[in-house]
């Protein structure tokens, strides 16, 4: 290929004069022109399997930086009734409590966490509290697992995973020592 490169002038003025001369270089040109014709196929399909690569290569690394970090922002249940924020701490992931329609008629900044089994917590305001902690992300299954979820109703924790559907819906299912002893939430992105 170099050879080839610092001779082509040569090569390409000696062509011209066969042409101008009249001579028969039919044969040397049609050698010549297949030669360069192959070693620029070759040229091209080398940087085009580079380029592919490379692409490949970004591609993979950039979609497993976003779909764990798919989850992160402001989720609203599909009953409309409660609306949370994912955010990320270190390499946990967390949920706070934004709004929530409450059907005792309370005003949200009125609500407190009652029946927390810590009694130092019960003054606490539901509103901004983390109801939603320790998940971290498996890019294996593609869901976030060993979280721990609050349920500030009844004052309970339970174990909790969490994954992305097709439809782009947050589903948060919290369970008690069997995943088929649990029921899930299902949230929209706002």
């Amino acid at each position: 290929m170099i050879a080839l490169k610092l001779n082509g002038g040569v090569i390409n003025t000696f062509i011209k004069n066969c042409k101008t001369k009249k001579l028969n270089c039919q044969p040397f040109v049609i050698k010549w022109q297949l030669l360069k014709q192959r070693c620029y196929k070759k040229y091209l399909m080398k940087n085009i399997f580079l380029l592919l690569l490379a692409y490949f290569l970004f591609s993979l690394n950039t979609n497993a930086q976003n779909n764990s970090d798919a989850i992160l922002g402001k989720w609203m249940t599909t009953d409309n009734k409660l609306m949370v924020e994912v955010y990320r701490q270190n390499n946990n992931y967390k949920a706070k409590i934004l709004w929530f329609k409450d059907a005792n008629n309370k005003a949200m900044s009125e609500r407190l966490d009652e029946k927390n089994p810590d009694k130092t917590l019960r003054n606490r305001k539901w509103l901004g509290m983390d109801v939603l902690r320790n998940l971290k992300y498996d890019a294996k299954n593609n869901e976030w697992v060993d979280g721990i979820i609050y349920d500030a109703k009844h004052g309970r924790e339970w174990d909790s995973i969490a994954w992305i559907n097709n439809e782009h819906l947050l589903k948060v299912k919290g369970y008690w020592v069997f995943k088929f002893i649990s029921e899930t939430l299902v949230f929209k992105k706002v």
